[in-house]
């Protein structure tokens, strides 16, 4: 273990070629290149406000780099009187050699109560990752430890120097053997100018991945959303080598950041085994729809209905949440609801569900309370995922 602060000038290089662990516990400043070979594992637990290169392996040993502290540039905001959030931001290119790994577990660190107020201070990370990202091996992310998790985001780069407002952002390479978030560790995909693409994408344990409007992800091998990890937002997922696959508790949500309506567009098919996708409903009939190009697989799979604040329903009225080549319903009645007797009921609506060859519509409301309709959200922050309780009854 090392406590002591390194500086990385440009143009020079720190290499750590140790087959055991090492940590780092000071900060690594500077625009100089890190580079970790040998073998083993190198811990990077300070505040480090490193922005150069990372290379991790060299295709020959299994390395791992794990930062438990911060990664760039560095700032600390206020969300409320008990949370502060710390923002890293890494402009570096970062390159993973086949069989290494880069990990994030970043925990939420308690602090002292404020004398202010006598609540202990939680402050988590947001860390975002600006450069290229490289080669065969994995990103993996998971939940440090606290009370929730910290957030990786592969954002775009910054404007170049000199640029213009209306200038185009520069595009870089994010193409690498695996993205695996774990343990509710937190990934938010937020280029748009820059695509991901990725050999293979696992959420897993309450994983959560969230596609920004205009963000893109391709998998190239197997996707799995499973055990109560989600996949969430507004993007696109082109999955090339195999369906993508939420099952076993895993959830894929429709939804914006704010918890508002839009499109979640996927490439490739998708199969859902024992797993829900939930979406939202507006006025005049607008909906959150997954557009999916090939073959819809539900079975076993829950409906989870958000009302917007504007909801109003109508005679007539049909939510359209879903469209794909073709749907394949594997377990009718415990699956998606395809009986016309069977019914979903969230607020003070009742919906039935319509499962056609390449649509799932809602249609026919009914007002069960009197009452104005309650109103929910979910919201899509780093810190907490809405709920909503639903229910499925049988009309007699």
């Amino acid at each position: 273990r090392y406590d002591g602060a390194i500086d990385t000038a440009s143009g020079t290089t720190l290499r750590f070629a140790g087959n055991t662990t090492q940590t780092l516990a000071g900060a690594i400043n500077g625009h100089g290149s890190l580079i970790k070979t040998g073998g083993g594992e190198l811990v990077l637990a300070g505040a480090n406000t490193f922005a150069g290169p990372l290379t991790i392996g060299d295709d020959t040993s299994a390395n791992t780099v794990r930062v438990t502290g911060t990664l760039g540039s560095q700032g600390t905001t206020w969300s409320n009187y008990w949370l502060k959030t710390r923002y890293a931001d890494h402009a570096g290119d970062i390159t993973i050699g086949a069989g290494s790994s880069l990990v994030f577990e970043q925990p939420v660190t308690l602090e002292p109560p404020a004398v202010w107020t006598g609540v202990p201070v939680s402050t988590m990370t947001v860390q975002v990752l600006r450069g290229a990202i490289t080669g065969g091996g994995e990103l993996v992310v998971a939940n440090g430890g606290g009370p929730f998790a910290s957030t990786l985001v592969i954002a775009d780069p910054l404007p170049a120097e000199g640029a213009s407002a209306g200038d185009p952002l520069p595009a870089v390479t994010r193409d690498f053997g695996a993205l695996r978030v774990l343990d509710n560790g937190y990934v938010g995909i937020a280029a748009v100018n820059s695509t991901v693409k990725v050999g293979e994408l696992s959420a897993t344990a309450g994983g959560h991945i969230q596609l920004a409007d205009g963000a893109q992800i391709t998998v190239t091998g197997v996707a799995t959303i499973t055990r109560g990890a989600w996949l969430e937002g507004t993007g696109r997922v082109i999955n090339i080598g195999a369906p993508l696959q939420v099952k076993d508790g895993g959830v894929v949500a429709v939804r914006t950041q704010s918890g508002g309506i839009g499109t979640l567009h996927v490439e490739g098919n998708v199969s859902f085994e024992r797993a829900a996708l939930a979406v939202v409903l507006g006025a005049n009939q607008a909906a959150s729809l997954m557009k999916v190009t090939g073959v819809l697989s539900l079975n076993n799979t829950t409906l989870a209905l958000t009302l917007a604040n504007d909801f109003r329903a109508a005679p007539g009225d049909v939510w359209r949440i879903a469209e794909m080549g073709s749907v394949a319903v594997a377990s009718a009645g415990n699956g998606i609801l395809t009986d016309d007797d069977d019914r979903i009921t969230v607020g003070n609506y009742s919906f039935r569900v319509r499962v056609g060859g390449t649509y799932i519509e809602l249609f026919e409301p009914l007002q069960i309370q009197i009452p104005e309709p309650a109103t929910y959200a979910f919201y899509g922050a780093a810190l907490a995922l809405g709920a909503v309780t639903f229910r499925r009854r049988r009309r007699r």
